[in-house]
């Protein structure tokens, strides 16, 4: 997936209803986290509408609202993420995206050694 894959990919989906309007992973890099699974709905009551993935290692990409952010995101630790979430397809495959991300919480749990 490109560093523009909101630009460059088609968008599958937005999504209008995320637990919590927030996800909470791994962070893998400045600009990827790591996901144990990840539910997007679409409309209210639409059962056609919802996308639910499960798996050990799903990547979630992320575009900040503000660069700075991105200086918050240390490999390893976990954050809470909120911003705009979207299922973009590019190159024939399907992405997580959290456009406009902001750092909600940082990892609560990582200590220093």
């Amino acid at each position: 997936m490109s560093e523009n894959a909101g630009s460059d990919g088609h968008i599958r989906a937005t999504c209008d209803y995320v637990p919590n309007n927030s996800v909470t992973g791994r962070v893998i890099s400045s600009e990827k986290i790591e996901l144990p699974n990840f539910t997007c709905g679409r409309g209210v009551g639409t059962p056609r509408d919802r996308y639910g993935f499960r798996n050990s290692h799903l990547t979630m990409y992320v575009q900040f609202k503000d660069p700075a952010d991105s200086s918050k995101m240390h490999p390893g630790e976990h954050v809470t993420l909120g911003g705009v979430f979207q299922i973009i397809t590019q190159n024939n495959g399907d992405y997580l995206l959290v456009r406009d991300a902001k750092v909600l919480h940082g990892d609560p749990f990582e200590q220093s050694e």
